[in-house]
């Protein structure tokens, strides 16, 4: 791996993170 994959893959694991977020979040209210 390059640094543009790890950069990538950084990315998409932290959108992946938000949305998880955002759903655990409209759950509890």
């Amino acid at each position: 791996m390059n640094i543009k994959d790890i950069q990538q893959l950084i990315k998409f694991v932290a959108k992946s993170g938000v949305s998880e977020v955002k759903i655990k979040s409209k759950d509890l209210k």
